[in-house]
């Protein structure tokens, strides 16, 4: 009986184990965003030395709607599309560290869905297919990533962006696919 009535209060009571919990939540979530920052900050600053690049150069309006996206295949480049200043039309660009090297404008290029319809007309067993614009062999193209169901493996098409012509494809090996 004595042991009973002389038992001290525990010391971690339900609101210290709740300011605990949310203390050690708070703490990932802050840890989680400066990973996430620190990972990025590399990408950023390049964008934003491109960005300057570009607007160095006054050809395109970069203040309203635009996107600009990292392309690398041959060598490291840029690729735009914005409104130009001269027309106020769209115009894909693509760029290397310091200058233009082509330029196409929107209303002339195939569009990514029709590329996309082109390729599934074109190559009956590719899944998952996904486009995007980039730079090859000195124009402007629409990179296919996509899966042949037939084989399982993963290729690479290129096709022109301005009328959608074949340019090359590749096959990626198993043995690079994580």
């Amino acid at each position: 009986m004595r042991a009973i009535e002389k038992k001290r209060p525990p010391f971690m009571t339900r609101r210290k184990w709740t300011t605990l919990v949310l203390f050690l939540l708070v703490l990932i979530v802050v840890g989680i965003i400066f990973f996430y920052r620190n990972i990025h900050k590399g990408l950023w600053q390049e964008a934003s030395e491109m960005r300057a690049v570009i607007e160095q150069a006054s050809l395109y309006d970069l203040n309203e709607d635009y996107t600009l996206s990292k392309y690398v295949w041959e060598d490291r480049y840029w690729i735009l599309l914005a409104d130009s200043i001269s027309d106020q039309k769209k115009v894909y660009s693509a760029w290397s560290t310091q200058e233009q090297l082509a330029e196409l404008p929107y209303d002339k290029a195939i569009t990514k869905d029709d590329i996309i319809a082109l390729v599934e007309r074109t190559k009956p067993n590719a899944e998952q297919i996904k486009a995007q614009p980039g730079y090859l062999y000195g124009q402007l193209v629409w990179e296919i990533k996509f899966k042949d169901s037939s084989s399982g493996h993963q290729k690479m098409a290129f096709y022109q962006m301005i009328d959608g012509k074949f340019i090359d494809e590749y096959t990626i090996p198993k043995e690079t696919r994580p």
